[in-house]
């Protein structure tokens, strides 16, 4: 009776382990899939980094190609006046004097991009991307359809150059609105509205609070004044280049009708880094890549 007994337990529990045992890898198996995903995506983003490593230098390149040409092109002659060859050289020497401000983006970017994906996420270099975007798409713009910004037909440039140039810009303005887009939060559809959320909160972040803390020069309060004054006057001559009438547009490159409105587009770049300058002091950070 016993043995029966005996024979009957381990016939049960045989069964039951029988039943049960196929079930107990599953969560292995669940979570091999789970790392194998995390390494999957962080391939994925170490190659999207090491894209945008070599992709902002070469932007860098190629829009201070396009924009030397174009200059050269646009303001190499005049159409009305016969000026000596001094005062032709000194005006394109003027027109390239905002390039070192694209360096120092684009090695902005390229040295975000070196640090990981998580340094290009942060909201300095998220505006940097943004700004250079939209500049790279006025500049675009202004060699397409040059006589738009010119006011009259005095620009047109050669077939080649106009195609190349644009299609440099417009290379650029992808690079750069991809990593935007990547490193935004939030889907496609609600990028436009970020867009606007953030220009209008940069605007209304200027007007710092009253009080005497910034009657003090010395305070750490006032430090933001200044960057906050450079932002504010390189904002309204970003405005001026794009809907200013001459000579108001010409504002603050004096290039005249050929080139300054499309000059406009490094002033708004300009614009965006005199408020990370700014956002930096508000949070401490003195030690800006842009300086």
């Amino acid at each position: 009776m016993r043995s029966s007994t005996a024979f009957i337990l381990c016939a049960s529990l045989s069964t039951c382990t029988a039943f049960t045992s196929p079930t107990r890898p599953r969560p292995a198996v669940a979570l091999s899939s789970t790392v194998g995903d995390v390494v999957a995506k962080g391939k994925a983003e170490q190659g999207k980094v090491a894209f945008l490593k070599a992709a902002y230098p070469v932007a860098s390149a190629a829009t201070t190609i396009a924009w030397t040409a174009c200059a050269m092109q646009a303001l190499g002659t005049h159409p009305r006046l016969a000026l000596p060859p001094l005062h032709t050289r000194l005006t394109i020497a003027q027109a390239l004097v905002p390039l070192p401000l694209l360096w120092a983006a684009c090695d902005s970017l390229k040295a975000a991009a070196e640090v990981g994906w998580s340094r290009l996420q942060s909201a300095t270099y998220r505006r940097l991307n943004l700004a250079l975007c939209a500049s790279s798409l006025w500049l675009a713009s202004a060699c397409w359809f040059a006589p738009a910004f010119t006011g009259a037909t005095t620009v047109t440039y050669a077939c080649k150059l106009k195609a190349a140039a644009t299609a440099a810009h417009l290379a650029t303005a992808g690079v750069c609105a991809g990593a935007w887009l990547e490193s935004s939060p939030g889907s496609l559809l609600q990028a436009p509205g970020r867009v606007v959320k953030g220009v209008a909160g940069l605007m209304l972040s200027l007007v710092p609070p009253g009080g005497d803390e910034l009657a003090d020069p010395d305070s750490a309060a006032a430090k933001v004044v200044g960057p906050a004054i450079l932002t504010a006057a390189l904002g309204a001559w970003t405005f001026a280049a794009l809907a200013a009438p001459f000579p108001t547009a010409t504002l603050p490159y004096a290039l005249g009708r050929r080139l300054s409105r499309a000059a406009g587009a490094h002033t708004l770049l300009a614009c965006v880094a005199a408020y990370c300058v700014r956002d930096g002091e508000v949070r401490g950070r003195t030690t800006c890549r842009l300086s």
